[in-house]
C-alpha cells in the first residue's frame, strides 16, 4: 500500500515537509484478506480463460454469472387431446405438465394425427401453475381459472408441416418466462371441430432456478 506525507508540526525545528511516497507494509487480518481476494480472483480468471468456470459452484458464486446458457431440457411429451370432441372454438381438458423451478420456455412442437381434420388450424398452447381443473369442450374460463394462467403460445395452422399423410408438426422457438408449470391445455380457434383427431405437446425449457 502507498501513500504520502506532507506536513507535520512540532518541536523546536519548526515544521518539516516531506512530499515523498513511502510504502506500507500489510500484516495480520488485512495481509490475509487481501491474500485471498487476489487468489481467489486468479482462480476466476483462470476457469473463464479455459472455458471450465461452468460445474464450479463456488466460481459461479463469486462473479455472479446469469444462467442465460444454462442446458435446455425436454419435457415429457404431453397428448393434450386424445379423439374427444371439441367444438371449433373450445378448449381441451388440462393436462398435467410437470416444469418445477422458473425459467423460459423455448420452443414448443405440436403434433397433430390427423383424422376428420385433414389441414391443422389455429390454436393456442395455455400453460397453468395449478390445475385449473377445466374438462374437455370447455368454452370459457372463470375468472379465477384465468388467473392461473402463466403463458398462451398461439400457433397458426399454417405453420404445420403439410408433407406427412397422418401427421402435421408445427415447431416454433419461444421465450416465455415460467414458474412452475403444472398444467397445459389446446384450446382449438380454427373452423372445424375436432372428433377423432390426437393433439401432442413437446417442450423444451431452460430452467434458471
Amino acid at each position: 500500500m502507498k501513500g504520502s506525507f506532507t506536513t507535520v508540526t512540532g518541536g523546536g525545528g519548526g515544521a518539516v515537509t516531506n512530499a515523498g511516497v513511502f510504502a506500507v507494509q500489510e500484516d495480520g487480518a488485512a495481509l490475509t484478506a487481501q491474500q485471498a481476494i487476489q487468489t481467489a480472483t486468479e482462480a476466476i480468471n483462470t476457469k473463464l480463460v479455459t472455458g471450465t468456470v461452468i460445474g464450479d459452484v463456488n466460481s459461479i458464486l463469486a462473479v455472479g454469472l446469469l444462467h442465460a446458457n444454462s442446458p435446455t431440457t425436454v419435457a415429457a411429451i404431453v397428448k393434450v387431446f386424445n379423439a374427444g370432441d371439441i367444438a371449433a372454438t373450445s378448449m381441451g381438458a388440462s393436462t398435467a405438465i410437470t416444469i418445477t423451478g422458473t425459467g423460459a420456455l423455448t420452443k414448443v412442437c405440436v403434433i397433430l394425427t390427423t383424422g376428420t381434420i385433414t389441414s391443422a388450424e389455429n390454436g393456442d398452447l395455455i400453460f397453468f401453475t395449478t390445475d385449473p381443473t377445466i374438462s374437455e369442450n370447455t368454452a370459457d374460463l372463470t375468472v379465477v381459472k384465468a388467473k392461473q394462467i402463466s403463458s398462451i403460445i398461439s400457433l397458426t395452422g399454417t405453420d404445420f408441416t403439410t408433407d406427412f399423410a397422418t401427421a402435421q408438426v408445427n415447431c416454433q422457438k419461444v421465450d416465455e418466462p415460467f414458474t412452475a408449470l403444472t398444467h397445459v391445455l389446446w384450446h382449438a380457434k380454427g373452423a372445424t371441430a375436432y372428433t377423432d383427431e390426437v393433439i401432442d405437446v413437446l417442450v423444451t425449457y431452460r430452467r434458471d432456478s
